[in-house]
């Protein structure tokens, strides 16, 4: 295993592969014991045998092809409209000289740092046939509103425009190393801004915006937050919202493991079919785009005519997109009960929600147990990462073995949420360490989750840095550690900062693993946002979400505040 003898080294390997393997292959072994083992009341383990009635009863149920199917249009329709946001608003501020760059940059992150479900808590009250502020207001102009938010099409709407801020950061990415000699030359030729955008740009990017929408596509089938809220109200299910119900049944009845597990197992199969096309187009996209050399600066496309209507249209989508559910967000979060926005009802307003909040017994416990849970998640995450990525890239481990940790601490890349917190469930109710019901088993599974991200960033960051540095301080007499300290770590800092803001918001962020795994004694924020909304206290939960959205504002904004060198967005 180690190719020139240092026991140390090759101790730690071990013990990080082994870490790896527990925290990774133990929870899906048990998944898969128990869709073939738990059934009815008993959970896996409980009886002796293998039984195939979990995946009788999901392959003759009809419903199961219904959740194939719903989840499939929800996820390529989200895609859809959230990779179409996103290319087009990466085009306009990455490739041509629109004015209001730095604004449309801004507001097109806004969304990011509004948690999932309370986008979709201010849509649902924008788009509410009977009382919400767009089918009103189109009322009084006698102009009728057709479409009904709960429904599927409702969760596909929410959540492609909820995807367009994410997305905005990978497209942009890809436009913005792409060499603009191509898009000059269409330009030199006579071709318009439209033809060199259809018959250059897009195309040389096709490698790299099909890997991006198959990532998406797949982030789509695995989310809970907008199937789990809409699809409630409208009847809707698919496949993430299905296992949720089906281990935490109303009416006192008893959980179904069995079936849960079963299909769970088919949602990684999806995904992981997904992530290999993923991995595949990643690929063919290094053949294609092409990187400029040092000192390159990228020209941009004049406009010319095209400049004002192209404003008008992405300033009209950001008012749709990001204002409206901003403004009523704050609006809802300053009533009791809703009023539709008129001078009279300025009178009725007030902080009576925030002030509910502040006073309310179990807050401070759920503030402390977020800030516990998402400290403790960086501090897993980025210590288990940081080290993966060094003995991958840098340790003198045979190339083997240093493949099969890589491989295996990217696997949670193609695990949907709610599989690892069914699997988190199962695992630590039969396995003797105490943490089921705390924070710390959240955290456990958030930096399960979080460990693919976290690793390729800091992989790419190890291999951007010459190794003669650290081979100059190996010959100097330093050892491996000595040599990571000292010369690694510092060149690492602006990676492993970045990094650390990444996993805070998305701790932060995450519903469905919060959702499986919390107690009465461990409620987050997220878990929190979910007990309003079950009970319909609505000023509450916009208020929350207000806050929520000014905590994870600040987050974002953080990697503006540090050194140019440091940042990790275009800012």
């Amino acid at each position: 295993m180690v190719r020139a003898g240092r026991p140390v080294v090759s101790l730690l390997f071990i013990a990080v592969l082994g870490l790896t393997v527990y925290l990774v292959l133990v929870p899906l072994v048990v998944l898969i014991v128990a869709s073939v083992n738990a059934t009815g009341a008993h959970l896996p383990f409980e009886r002796p045998g293998i039984f195939i009635a979990n995946y009788l009863t999901v392959l003759r149920d009809g419903g199961t092809y219904r959740l194939l199917l719903n989840s499939t249009i929800f996820a390529v329709g989200s895609t859809v409209i959230g990779i179409g946001m996103a290319v087009f608003f990466a085009w306009l501020i990455e490739r041509t000289n629109i004015i209001m760059r730095r604004v449309l940059f801004v507001a097109v992150l806004v969304p990011m740092a509004i948690p999932n479900m309370i986008y979709a808590t201010s849509w649902l009250q924008l788009l509410d046939a009977h009382a919400g502020l767009v089918p009103v207001t189109l009322a009084k102009f006698g102009i009728p509103f057709p479409v009904s938010i709960l429904s599927l099409g409702g969760m596909i709407f929410i959540q492609g425009t909820a995807l367009a801020s994410n997305a905005y950061l990978l497209v942009a990415g890809a436009l913005r190393n792409v060499d603009p000699t191509l898009e000059e030359q269409s330009a030199i030729a006579g071709k318009g801004v439209w033809q060199t955008l259809c018959r250059v740009t897009l195309p040389i990017l096709r490698p790299a915006l099909f890997a991006v929408i198959v990532f998406f596509a797949m982030v789509c089938i695995e989310t809970f937050d907008v199937p789990g809220m809409v699809g409630l109200s409208a009847g809707v299910q698919v496949l993430s919202t299905r296992i949720y119900w089906l281990t935490h049944p109303e009416g006192g009845q008893l959980p179904d493991y069995g079936t849960a597990s079963a299909l769970a197992l088919l949602l990684v199969i999806i995904a992981l079919m997904l992530i290999t096309l993923y991995e595949a187009q990643l690929k063919r996209g290094r053949r294609y785009v092409t990187i400029t050399a040092r000192g390159y600066r990228p020209s941009r496309i004049k406009l010319g005519p095209l400049q004002l209507p192209l404003l008008v249209l992405a300033l009209g989508l950001l008012v749709i997109t990001v204002a409206l559910p901003l403004f009523m967000l704050v609006w809802r979060s300053l009533l009791r009960f809703y009023v539709y926005p008129s001078p009279a009802a300025f009178g009725r307003l007030s902080f009576s929600a925030y002030r509910a909040l502040v006073d309310e017994p179990t807050m401070i416990a759920v503030l402390r147990n977020t800030v516990l849970m998402s400290v403790a998640t960086v501090v897993v995450t980025l210590s288990l990462s940081a080290l993966v990525a060094w003995l991958t890239v840098r340790s003198p481990i045979t190339a083997s073995w240093r493949r099969r940790l890589r491989m295996l601490a990217l696997t949670p890349q193609g695990i949907p949420s709610v599989v690892i917190g069914i699997a988190f469930v199962l695992t630590y109710l039969r396995v003797p360490i105490p943490i089921y019901g705390t924070v710390w088993i959240i955290a456990l599974a958030l930096s399960t989750k979080f460990i693919a991200y976290t690793t390729a960033a800091l992989t790419a960051a190890h291999l951007q840095i010459a190794p003669e540095l650290e081979e100059a301080s190996l010959m100097a007499g330093a050892d491996e550690f000595a040599t990571y300290r000292r010369v690694l770590f510092p060149l690492l800092t602006p990676a492993l900062a970045n990094c650390v803001v990444w996993v805070l918001i998305q701790a932060i962020r995450e519903l469905v693993i919060a959702l499986m795994l919390y107690s009465p004694s461990s409620q987050v924020l997220s878990t929190q946002v979910w007990g309003l909304w079950q009970n319909g206290v609505m000023d509450q939960l916009c208020a929350l979400g207000v806050v929520s959205a000014l905590v994870l504002a600040g987050l974002l904004s953080l990697p503006a505040l540090l050194p140019r060198r440091w940042r990790w967005l275009p800012v």
